[in-house]
């Protein structure tokens, strides 16, 4: 970084916003967060912010907090709930939009990556299903549809193979419950849609 006015405007500007973010992702826990440890995040954050295309980015840049590192410092002090924080919210009465209903929603809390969380959303039971997520840091995936029938036993979204490379993977379990997977630590809210007459 240099020290042009402009140079130590944008600093300035992106301080702030590096604060206001991390304030937002601790919560209650940002009083009692280190601030050598908020001081770290936010340099990390910064100098990511910094150096990224000013422009959409596209996904490779879309999380900030988790790319630049400073999630990763701040995840011992972030408080941090087991399983999912809710039932999954009935939907029957929505109205078909465009060939989808939505049947469940539901907010998972991950605490573990790369592992199994089980939810209370219905199983889909049209032959064609769809599911959109919303991460920890607000980013809302478009609706991603999938064959009903592949969800038994393996993930079918993010990660085909089962888990470990996609952001996140949903399947069933043994018992035919819907579990839920992600690479990002804490709250995503899950979406599930039947599509109508997939096939016309």
């Amino acid at each position: 970084m240099g020290g042009s006015t402009e140079e130590r405007a944008e600093v300035t500007r992106l301080l702030a916003y590096a604060t206001a973010a991390i304030e937002q992702h601790l919560g209650d826990a940002y009083a009692t967060t280190p601030e050598v440890v908020l001081n770290e995040a936010a340099i990390r954050l910064c100098g990511y912010l910094f150096d990224k295309p000013y422009a959409n980015g596209g996904v490779a840049f879309a999380n900030a907090l988790q790319n630049s590192g400073a999630a990763a410092i701040l995840l011992p002090y972030r408080v941090h709930r087991a399983g999912s924080v809710s039932d999954a919210e009935a939907t029957e009465n929505t109205p078909s939009v465009g060939g989808l209903r939505e049947i469940g929603m539901e907010v998972v809390t991950i605490t573990e990556t790369a592992t199994w969380t089980a939810t209370t959303l219905p199983v889909p039971t049209s032959e064609i299903a769809g599911i959109l997520t919303r991460d920890p840091d607000g980013n809302e995936t478009p609706i991603n549809l999938f064959r009903t029938e592949t969800l038994g036993g393996s993930a079918v979204i993010g990660d085909p193979s089962g888990q470990g490379t996609g952001e996140y993977s949903i399947a069933t379990d043994s018992g035919g419950v819907v579990v839920f997977s992600s690479l990002a630590l804490g709250d995503h809210v899950v979406r599930l849609y039947e599509v109508q007459n997939a096939f016309g």
